[in-house]
């Protein structure tokens, strides 16, 4: 018999991050349904194979939500005929995709009685909140789980992981190949982006000063170009892990100035 007062509705990609969540929440005693919204581009085979990805994670049902109108007419036709770019650069979408995302996940989550709604966004992007802002607007009596953020590591633990890979020339960088090896997870060569980005990160954790921060601040002064920038010589994006890899020009000259910038206006 279906306890409606652990029936939780969640938003299902097929990936790593909610097929986990179907497992969390079903051992902490959640009748989970998932929810996938087709907002396009998904072949016919796709859509098998997402559905069964969630029978055999656990779920009591599946729900497969067509929006594919529904995100063109409410959203996708006003942000061309606006020319909409996010950041001035590509069209903005993610956006309004989650957005459609999060409706029609509630639609279901009410027919079916639900008392929450879940999402497997981590706590280190955009999602969580274009998830739990909408949710929270379209559904404030259902409760919000997410079981990849509350899953988290601690702050004393990120600085601990962070400290302990960084490199002897202090710089930090991962290696593709932690994609196929977990041992790599935070091991490669450095780049200035890179390293960046672990300052960056334990700046936020309240580090500002000691060893770690030292000779990451020294290691990007000594690799800063004549004109003030900086070079990333290795690939620092990924497209789809395995498929093809990014280099984003922009993320050496960027982040660097960032993290710099904090630290000087932490430490003046």
């Amino acid at each position: 018999m279906q306890n409606n007062e652990k029936l939780v509705a969640l938003a299902f990609s097929g990936g790593l991050d909610t097929s986990y969540c179907v497992g969390k929440l079903t051992a902490d005693g959640w009748t989970v349904h998932t929810v996938w919204v087709d907002t396009g581009a998904a072949s016919d085979s796709d859509r098998r194979g997402i559905e069964t990805q969630a029978l055999a994670c656990g779920a009591a049902q599946h729900h497969a939500v067509d929006a594919r109108a529904a995100v063109f007419d409410r959203f996708v036709r006003f942000l061309i005929q606006g020319n909409v770019l996010r950041g001035e650069v590509y069209p903005l979408s993610v956006a309004a995709e989650r957005t459609q995302q999060a409706l029609s996940l509630v639609d279901v989550a009410r027919r079916i009685g639900a008392t929450a709604v879940a999402h497997g966004s981590t706590g280190a992007g955009n999602d969580q909140i274009r998830f739990d802002v909408a949710l929270r607007v379209l559904a404030p009596d259902l409760t919000i789980l997410t079981p990849v953020r509350d899953a988290t590591l601690t702050r004393p633990q990120a600085i601990a992981w962070l400290e302990e890979r960084q490199n002897d020339d202090g710089g930090w960088g991962e290696t593709l190949g932690s994609y196929d090896d977990d041992d790599l997870a935070g091991r490669g060569e450095s780049l200035p982006s890179q390293a960046a980005w672990a300052l960056l990160a334990l700046f936020a954790a309240g580090r500002t000063e000691g060893s770690a921060v030292d000779k990451g601040i020294r290691y990007l002064i000594e690799r800063q170009n004549a004109d003030g920038t900086w070079t990333d010589p290795l690939w620092n994006g990924t497209g789809f892990p395995r498929v093809f890899y990014l280099k984003y020009h922009l993320y050496a000259k960027y982040f660097p100035l960032w993290a710099l910038g904090v630290y000087r206006g932490a430490t003046a």
